[in-house]
């Protein structure tokens, strides 16, 4: 059997207090006979920013105005596939989603 708690809920109020804010939630389980209780924990060992999904676009060579527009929102060149790599964001902002390039295609 297992109970499992959020953070804060009855229960789970003395491991709150130890490990404050990085704790998930707790999770109360039994062995197969049910002799034994283990406490388990969910803890938040790191965080940091996500990093935007980036796609691949196509632009041509003569579209100089657009390759310049790619570059400001972020995008860089990858020269080994000839394709633009771009944030998912800047590709709807620019309007570049018909020039999407689909992986394995």
């Amino acid at each position: 059997m297992v109970k499992k708690l959020a953070a804060g809920a009855a229960g789970t109020q003395r491991l709150l207090a130890r490990y404050g804010a990085v704790l998930v939630c707790v999770r109360y389980r039994k062995d197969a006979t049910g002799s034994r209780r283990f406490t388990t924990l969910a803890l938040v060992v790191d965080e940091r920013p996500a990093k935007p999904a980036n796609v691949q676009v196509r632009i041509g060579y003569q579209e100089t105005a657009l390759r310049q527009q790619v570059m400001a929102a972020g995008g860089t060149w990858d020269a080994r596939q000839k394709l633009w790599n771009l944030p998912k964001a800047a590709v709807l902002k620019l309007g570049l989603k018909d020039r999407v390039v689909r992986k394995g295609g």
